[in-house]
């Protein structure tokens, strides 16, 4: 277990008492001490089922808008790029949370939100359904599955 003491990182020794291990203090240092006490599972609100833990990139062939929001940005170029936080809540309908369906179901949610805040055109829904199968089947779906969950 690691204490801070000031600016001084001590962990726990024989018998409970502190041993110092380093006297710098970096960012780098705070993000591995915290990261091996944090909680093994993700935080999320109510309402949303999964939260992305890492930043996500996905080529789209939405072109031609630049929309930046807090949780993900789409570039002119149709790079969606989707924060770390970002919350939604996995398939829809009556279909499995499997791993081939995740990052297709979180990709088509972006920008289904993107359609409801009118920051991009009507058009894109059928390119929202097109990139959920093509992701679907990219990350190992049989593609009559995708087909069907489109």
């Amino acid at each position: 277990m690691y204490i801070v003491a000031g600016t001084t990182w001590l962990k726990e020794g024989k018998k409970g008492n502190p041993k110092k291990v380093s006297q710098r203090f970096t960012m780098e240092t705070r993000i591995s001490v915290s990261e091996k006490l944090a909680y093994k599972h993700i935080k999320y609100k109510k309402g949303f089922k999964y939260q992305l833990t890492q930043a996500s990139y996905t080529q789209t062939s939405i072109l031609g808008h630049s929309v930046k929001t807090r949780y993900f940005e789409l570039y002119i170029d149709g790079v969606l790029y989707v924060k770390s936080g970002y919350a939604w809540d996995g398939p829809s309908g009556p279909t499995p949370d499997i791993k081939s369906f995740m990052r297709g179901s979180m990709v088509h949610d972006v920008i289904y939100q993107l359609l409801r805040m009118e920051l991009i055109d009507e058009k894109h829904k059928k390119t929202a359904d097109t990139i959920l199968y093509d992701l679907c089947v990219e990350d190992g779906m049989w593609k009559s599955i995708a087909w069907i969950v489109q």
